[in-house]
């Protein structure tokens, strides 16, 4: 069986996965699990009595604000959060998607961090290093594989309407083969809105996003962005 989860569902799905319920880890009839902008290793708001308010907008139970401290789920769970120490998990493909549009609920969560002077990516709910296991112990490697992560720019409630998104969890739910790919190099060149690229006369024109993005690719002002494929 796979499964989906979302939010609050996805730790869940790791307290099933951890504490075998009904047996289902253990005798190997878990197949997948996708994980999207889960409460993996807990949630920022919700360990921090102050602002758990923010949490509003998702509308969740007491009780299940409780358990989204990161300081539960080491004392019921694993400590540190962050991390996937269990066998189970080597016989489970573990995919991991993640938002990162802070001005979502208003920015208020990134506010707070700021204040906090604790400020993490975010989707305006759950922080994006929340959303995914920081590290995998050997034991936990699916074919000796770090899980997929893939972030997204939406904010917590958009990601539903992301046909990227939508793209990315079919994949990972219905592909038979993996590819991994490492960026190698990159060189970021920001272009002005009225710049000179060899005008006649000191004339300065306007530089489109498609003339930038040509000159790029063909190394002019910079080295072009490489990648190499696994």
């Amino acid at each position: 069986m796979n499964f989906v989860s979302a939010s609050f569902g996805s730790l869940i799905v790791r307290w099933l996965i951890e504490k075998n319920v009904c047996g289902l880890a253990s005798e190997g009839r878990i197949a997948r699990w996708l994980t999207i902008e889960g409460v993996v290793g807990g949630n920022w708001a919700a360990s921090h009595p102050d602002v758990v308010g923010l949490l509003a907008i998702v509308q969740p139970d007491p009780i299940d604000v409780r358990h989204m401290d990161g300081a539960w789920i080491e004392s019921h769970l694993h400590a540190p959060r962050s991390e996937a120490d269990s066998p189970y998990y080597g016989n489970i493909l573990i995919g991991q998607i993640g938002s990162t549009d802070d001005t979502g609920n208003d920015g208020l969560l990134r506010d707070a961090m700021l204040v906090a002077g604790d400020y993490q990516p975010n989707d305006g709910v759950q922080a994006l290093p929340d959303t995914r296991f920081q590290t995998i112990t050997a034991a936990s490697r699916y074919a000796g594989r770090a899980p997929m992560f893939a972030p997204f720019h939406t904010d917590h409630l958009g990601l539903r309407d992301s046909r990227a998104a939508w793209s990315q969890g079919a994949v990972f739910l219905m592909g038979s083969r993996r590819v991994t790919v490492t960026l190698t190099s990159a060189r970021s060149r920001t272009c002005a809105s009225r710049t000179s690229h060899g005008g006649t006369g000191g004339r300065r024109r306007c530089c489109s996003r498609a003339a930038c993005t040509r000159r790029r690719r063909s190394g002019a002002g910079g080295s072009p962005i490489r990648s190499r494929r696994t």
